[in-house]
């Protein structure tokens, strides 16, 4: 009997702290702290980490997902280039690993946590809440990581050939209607890469159902191939569902 109630507070307790760990569930987007935003914006159900091997650091040939579906490290916002890998770029031969981001940037809790973040570092609230406030009419997913050179020969419309999403339900693929290259002020680096895609059918109907179950992102270049899944279903926060 003991033994049967021991078992039973252990899994209570792992269910707490998973509880504990899920900012978005149990608090207000304005009662996050720094470390809140931060979970939210890289590790999250709106935010996918991608690990690639870098094999254009050393010459070889396109990166390609770690294990094949991307997870594990994190990528720093901005670009800045990092000594990625396993034992780095001279480790016993190993090929380095690079770090990105994908983040499903038009749901609300993405956006609620970059305007807290605004806010946690000055901005003025009323000045974050207009920000938040504003309409969102299609999907945008946004790439970014230390060490964008794969994409540095890539334009909008390779990128807008080369990249689709596939629904788990009926694997359809769905190709971006534009994508948008965002760069650093002198015009050097990519800082990120937002892809929009349709909200709607032309028949007016969500392009990709609530109940939707899975959705897979892909893009590829000569240099890497990024891809990582979303799980709507997963994509809820203390405010109740939070998909678009």
């Amino acid at each position: 009997m003991r033994s049967r109630i021991a078992v039973l507070l252990a899994c209570l307790a792992l269910a707490v702290a998973a509880w504990a760990g899920d900012p978005w569930k149990d608090k207000s987007y304005k009662e996050w702290d720094e470390k809140d935003v931060n979970k939210i914006l890289s590790d999250s159900p709106w935010s996918r980490p991608v690990t690639v091997l870098a094999f254009w650091r050393t010459g070889g040939g396109a990166g390609v997902n770690v294990g094949g579906r991307g997870g594990g490290g994190q990528a720093s916002e901005g670009g800045e280039a990092a000594a990625g890998g396993r034992g780095g770029a001279g480790g016993g031969g190993d090929t380095p690993e690079a770090h990105f981001t994908l983040r499903w940037g038009s749901c609300r809790t993405l956006r609620a946590a970059l305007a807290r973040r605004a806010v946690l570092r000055g901005t003025a609230e009323s000045e974050a809440e207009k920000a938040l406030s504003m309409p969102v009419t299609e999907h945008q997913i946004v790439l970014f990581g230390n060490d964008m050179i794969p994409f540095a020969k890539s334009d909008e419309m390779s990128l807008l050939q080369s990249t689709s999403i596939k629904l788990k339900s009926s694997k359809q693929k769905i190709s971006p209607t534009r994508v948008e290259i965002k760069r650093s002020p002198d015009g050097k680096k990519i800082d990120g890469i937002v892809f929009y895609f349709s909200m709607k059918s032309e028949a007016g109907e969500p392009l990709i159902a609530p109940d939707e179950k899975g959705v897979e992102f892909e893009c590829r270049t000569k240099d890497v191939s990024i891809r990582q899944s979303f799980d709507p279903q997963k994509m809820v926060s203390k405010a109740g569902p939070d998909f678009q």
